[in-house]
This record gives C-alpha cells, structure tokens and sequence, in this order.
C-alpha cells in the first residue's frame, strides 16, 4: 500500500475501531491503534494504550490518515456525564491540531440519521442533546478545514452493529428502555410505523479502507442500510428473550446474536 505510511486509529478497542483495524490490516496496511483500555476482543489491535492527548507522532514516520474514533457512543452517559463531553471535545481538538501540524488527514464516522448529506443541512439542524450537539460541532470543524486546505473526511452510517458490541445502548435511543423491560416481560408501546436504519459494523470497515485508497483528498461519504420497524425490532428482542429465560445475565449475547441474523435475513 505505498499511498500510506501510516493509518492511526483513535479508538481502537469500540466496535467500528475493532472491525476497521481488522479490515485494514487484512489488506496489509500499516495500521496503528490507540486506546485508553485494551481491545476486548482482540489484544494485538491496541498499539498504544494511552491517553490520545498524550499522543505525538513520530517526525519521520507518522500517519497519514487519523480516523478519530475516540468519542463516547452511549448518548445516555453523555448526558448524565458533561465531563466526558469535554474529554470527546479536547481529543477532538488534539486530533485537528495533528492533522495541521503533519499533514495528515483527519476522518470522521458520523451519524447520517441525525443530518441530511450536504453542509448546508448540517448548519440547520437543530441539536437537542449533547450527542446531537457534539456530531454537529465535529462536523462543521470539519468541513472549515476542508476551507482552509487541510484534507478531511466524513463517512455518514446508520446505526451499526455488530458482534464487537456489549452496549445495548448503542441500539437507536429509543431502543434501550425497551430492552430490560422486555427481558423482564413487560408490556412496551411501540410507534408501529417508525422504522430504523441498521448496519454490519464490518460493511462500514470495508467502505472506510476503500475510500481510504481511493480518495486521496478529502471525502464527504454515506453509507445505506437495511431498515427494520420498531415494531419488528421489538418482537424479535421479545422472542430473544422468551426463549432464554433462565438466562438473563446472558440477554447482551443474545440480543445481539438477534440483531445480525435479523440484518442477515434483510441483506
């Protein structure tokens, strides 16, 4: 691969840093992970474990590409915790002066149910949450770099999931309530029209690496998925969790398991 020297993934042990490490060094890419905590899955993807505000590239062999990963997923724990805002904002800060300072490309994963494709649609929406608030902040540093020359990229997803997730509260915000009262077999109201965009963690991998290779400038990018209602959504979590019972402290496994064979049936 001789257009890199280098590929850094900040964030290497959440799900897409673990699927997109994988992917990346499949094809023989010199990939990099950094993480605050070891890869739960596999050890050999976090390189550096370190503070990312820690980290400064070596002069003569740094990245090219920073794929900044190193925000918190849960919307709920952002909400409850403001500090982790801060962190998410101050490593942000730290990954765009990199990228100014060595030339490197700074890329983003962002959520495309929360804007429309273009600037513009981003500059409009009306953020409700810190979540909402901190995706369109990234997003507009973003597309200001990209004013001012420096290389950028953005690569818009649904909702993704995968097996290198344990976090129910990665499912669409709506979703997690549900999830421990269906387990204990209460009755839930669901908007019966409402449908959600899913994704495999590993599509969003693969498209990344190719865009990677492909584009060497900067990049605004969206992915499509398979919907699902809420409603269906919903039964199948149910039907997950009446078959295993007497095993809740297993309902994370099961709900995933659920989740990829509904999206493998979709697909």
């Amino acid at each position: 691969m001789k257009n890199f020297s280098c590929i850094l993934v900040v964030g290497s042990s959440g799900q897409i840093g673990t699927a997109l490490m994988l992917e990346s060094r499949s094809r023989g890419m010199q990939t990099v992970g950094i993480d605050l905590r070891d890869n739960p899955w596999e050890a050999s993807l976090t390189d550096l474990k370190m503070d990312f505000l820690d980290y400064i590239p070596h002069e003569k062999d740094h990245p090219t590409d920073l794929i900044f990963l190193a925000t918190e997923p849960s919307a709920q724990r952002l909400e409850k915790n403001p500090s982790i805002n801060s962190k998410n904002y101050r490593d942000f800060d730290h990954a765009a002066e990199l990228t100014k300072n060595y030339q490197m490309r700074l890329i983003i994963i962002s959520s495309r149910e929360l804007f429309g494709l273009s600037p513009h649609e981003v500059s409009l929406y009306q953020a409700q949450k810190l979540y909402e608030q901190q995706k369109k902040d990234f997003e507009t540093r973003l597309f200001e770099m990209g004013k001012q020359g420096y290389k950028t990229g953005i690569l818009r997803v649904p909702i993704a999931f995968a097996g290198y997730d344990t976090d129910l509260e990665r499912l669409p915000r709506l979703v997690p309530r549900w999830c421990a009262n269906i387990i204990k077999g209460e009755e839930i109201l669901i908007e019966k029209d409402k449908e959600i965009e899913l994704i495999l963690v590993e599509k969003v991998a693969k498209m990344l690496v190719n865009l990677l290779i492909r584009e060497r400038g900067s990049f605004l990018k969206e992915i499509r998925g398979a919907k699902i209602s809420l409603k269906a959504l919903a039964d199948l979590i149910r039907s997950v969790a009446k078959d295993n019972q007497n095993k809740k402290n297993e309902a994370d496994d099961m709900l995933r398991l659920g989740i990829k064979k509904t999206l493998a049936a979709l697909f």
